[in-house]
């Protein structure tokens, strides 16, 4: 006859408390560095060579020396590793030197090019180095020419005039024809045209135009005559 269900259960909870825990080996090796994990081999290793269940088991023996070999191997990869880092190490040291050093014979050896080269480009290029055209800033700026009045579809009169290297603006005067040092009158500064207004019709002037530099400015142009409109 059956017993009641609790009965049964009550049977195997007990049985279950009865049975003694089995023992499971484990390696505990998570979370050790590679140094702990060899010395874990090793010492696993020490521990078990005087124990006659190790020394009978052929097994356990080849286990174990498969265990040490992979130990080995990494102690070797971490030994081989350490060292290269200390020679990166050294090398990086090293770097600064080396490239100052690359940089005195660079340009020493510019140096010698452009010796030879005398700013000849084919010569330059013949020895192996790049050319480059080097700006030079003007130490004196020629008087502006070409100076003529043209009249736009408008009626509108402008001055125009030819580019003077090494100009940032052109100053322009206008004076009664004749003109002498007082009768000039400066017009603002700016760009290679201008624009005449406010002459009287009929009246004689002469214009003149003058380049500005950075630090130097130029002589003034010949004059050019022209008629108030």
């Amino acid at each position: 006859m059956d017993r009641p269900p609790h009965e049964r259960i009550d049977e195997v909870m007990s049985k279950k408390k009865a049975s003694p825990r089995q023992a499971v080996p484990k390696v505990a090796a998570n979370g050790l560095n590679v140094s702990a994990k060899v010395k874990l081999a090793q010492d696993a290793q020490t521990t078990a060579v005087g124990n006659p269940v190790y020394t009978g088991s052929p097994a356990a023996q080849s286990a174990m020396q498969a265990w040490q070999t992979a130990a080995t191997a990494l102690s070797q990869q971490q030994s081989a590793a350490t060292q290269l880092e200390q020679q990166l190490f050294a090398l990086r040291n090293e770097e600064p030197q080396l490239l100052f050093n690359y940089q005195v014979a660079a340009t020493g050896y510019r140096g010698v090019v452009e010796s030879l080269a005398k700013g000849d480009p084919k010569v330059i290029a013949a020895l192996g180095l790049d050319v480059k055209t080097v700006s030079t800033t003007p130490t004196e700026l020629a008087p502006p020419v070409g100076l003529q009045l043209k009249t736009t579809k408008a009626g509108v009169d402008w001055l125009h005039w030819d580019k003077v290297l090494g100009a940032r603006l052109y100053i322009m005067q206008v004076s009664p024809d004749p003109a002498s040092d007082a009768t000039w009158i400066t017009v603002q500064g700016g760009g290679r045209k201008r624009r005449l207004s406010g002459l009287v019709h009929g009246q004689k002037y002469l214009v003149r135009v003058k380049a500005m530099g950075s630090k130097i400015e130029g002589p003034w142009s010949a004059p050019l005559g022209i008629v108030g409109k």
